[in-house]
């Protein structure tokens, strides 16, 4: 049995992107993880500590968009995994990190860009 544990539309603001205009002010991003864990054991148990903290995913996800600037949505989302993955590798098989810009500056109205890194 795999458990997977998603968690969608995480928002914060961050200062990523190419442009130095880009990186001067916060803009809107958006997250969405998706956590494999290791085993079915909390699917057993129905205990705590058999699965992973859900409010410390999510604040690393925040605290990685809003404390770092990356040129690259692609470099801030396996930012994001390698993170997770290094907290709570004991219990974790891979995390799926979606990273969507907001809003982003493009000649044609875009709704959003994103990019989705999977850490193993």
């Amino acid at each position: 049995m795999a458990v997977v544990i998603n968690i969608d539309s995480i928002r914060a603001f961050g200062r990523h992107g190419l442009s130095d205009e880009e990186r001067s002010r916060p803009q809107p991003f958006e997250v969405d993880l998706k956590v494999t864990l290791a085993g079915d054991e909390a699917v057993q148990s129905d205990e705590i500590t058999d699965t992973v903290d859900y409010d410390r995913i999510v604040s690393i996800a925040v605290e990685t968009v809003e404390n770092t600037q990356c040129k690259l949505i692609e470099h801030l989302a396996g930012s994001i995994g390698r993170l997770i993955m290094d907290e709570h590798r004991d219990k974790m098989e891979s995390v799926s990190v979606t990273v969507r810009k907001l809003h982003p500056p493009m000649v044609y109205h875009v709704g959003s860009v994103g990019v989705c890194v999977e850490q193993r």
